[in-house]
């Protein structure tokens, strides 16, 4: 064993955006708002068993800040499993892509900023 890495484990990448293959996917396919999907970010973990193919868990970066949590890779999500929107694969060459939704995305998960503020009543 070096440096505390157990032979043949796969160094995981951090967030990332969504990939666009997976973005065509949630707004073609699932009809989800192109503006919400926009904000999402993505943690991948390749596929053992297939070239090209990878894990993917799809989560909101805003309600992760808000609940104090800092997204390292694919693995965060094995502890907090109630952040994530969607979860599956997709395959990078192919363009192939199936997701489960674990949770309703609504458009609220957008920053602050772009939310529409209520109108006061006179």
């Amino acid at each position: 064993m070096l440096f505390g890495k157990k032979s043949g484990e796969v160094k995981l990448s951090g967030p990332k955006d969504v990939p666009e293959s997976v973005k065509k996917y949630l707004i073609g396919q699932k009809k989800k708002d192109a503006s919400v999907v926009s904000d999402l970010k993505s943690v991948v973990k390749p596929d053992p068993k297939e070239d090209n193919k990878f894990n993917i868990k799809i989560y909101s970066e805003t309600e992760a800040a808000v609940k104090e949590v800092i997204v390292k890779d694919y693995t965060t999500f094995d502890a907090l499993p109630q952040l994530v929107y969607f979860e599956g694969t997709y395959n990078k060459k192919t363009g192939q892509v199936d997701l489960v939704e674990k949770k309703e995305l609504k458009p609220s998960l957008r920053s602050p900023s772009t939310a529409k503020l209520k109108s006061s009543p006179k």
